[in-house]
């Protein structure tokens, strides 16, 4: 129903990787109030056969959005993998100790940062994953903006966490709870999983 981009140039990504490009497109009043509870929406970065897309992205989303899966569910995958299973986010350099503080932080002030999963997180890597409209708009514009404050403060008063991008992937490893409102994400069907062959 609509299509929009955020230009490279209206956000500092550096440290945190896809995700403010992603959040400031939540907050984006037009966008959060305009959405409708069964709109569909996708979230990807990188270009079409990144490392990290075992299947050109075109290719594969043809397949999901033919698919049940992509149907049926609030909050999915694209792809099967890589995909996390852990029983915390992922994160390198960071003391497992200090993932429920950092999380604190990154989602301070919002009804998230007492959302720590206890349990086994499992979830699609790489920032992409689709969501419908009504779990957007189950959090209000108002704490996707603060989670874009907290990131900034983070990069100024706590620079370890910003320039080995941690903060950034404690976003990517909280999509699934902030978005899906659970630690369990259900994993594609074998139908999209296959790595399709041949030209496009």
């Amino acid at each position: 129903r609509r299509r929009r981009c955020v230009r490279a140039g209206d956000v500092d990504v550096d440290g945190h990787e896809e995700s403010l490009y992603f959040l400031r497109f939540l907050a984006d009043q037009r966008v959060h109030d305009g959405l409708r509870a069964d709109d569909r929406l996708i979230f990807g970065h990188a270009h079409l056969s990144a490392w990290h897309y075992s299947t050109p992205l075109d290719r594969q989303l043809r397949l999901l959005m033919n698919s049940s899966y992509f149907g049926r569910n609030e909050f999915g995958a694209v792809y099967c993998d890589p995909w996390k299973t852990a029983f915390a986010p992922h994160m390198s350099d960071v003391p497992p100790g200090l993932h429920r503080s950092l999380w604190r932080h990154v989602f301070w002030r919002t009804s998230v940062a007492d959302e720590y999963p206890a349990s086994v997180w499992s979830y699609p890597c790489c920032g992409t994953f689709f969501v419908r409209g009504r779990a957007i708009r189950r959090r209000s514009r108002a704490e996707y903006v603060q989670i874009i404050h907290n990131l900034r403060w983070m990069a100024q008063r706590v620079p370890f966490f910003h320039h080995y991008r941690q903060s950034g992937r404690m976003i990517e490893s909280g999509w699934h709870v902030l978005l899906g409102g659970t630690t369990m994400v259900p994993k594609p069907p074998a139908s999209i999983c296959a790595r399709s062959e041949g030209p496009a």
